[in-house]
């Protein structure tokens, strides 16, 4: 899950995702809030962007072809 981070620039994120594995489910404290909320207001820069830019269509013009190489794609990861 963090393999991507630091190609765009979120590589001070993984303090997030280790705080998560470690199973902390209360809220972050207020400094640590405060601290991300620029970071993630960027994130989802990026991505509306990306989303505005992608060649992909809203829907996919088949489901059963999507299922089949979603379950195939995971079916090769979960073998290697």
């Amino acid at each position: 899950m963090t393999l991507l981070l630091d190609a765009h620039g979120f590589g001070g994120a993984r303090e997030l995702v280790e705080a998560k594995r470690r199973g902390e489910t209360s809220e972050l404290p207020q400094e640590t809030a405060e601290r991300w909320r620029t970071t993630v207001v960027r994130a989802f820069e990026l991505l509306d962007g990306a989303m505005e830019r992608s060649p992909l269509p809203d829907e996919p013009s088949s489901i059963a072809e999507l299922n089949a190489w979603l379950v195939s794609t995971r079916r090769r990861h979960l073998a290697s």
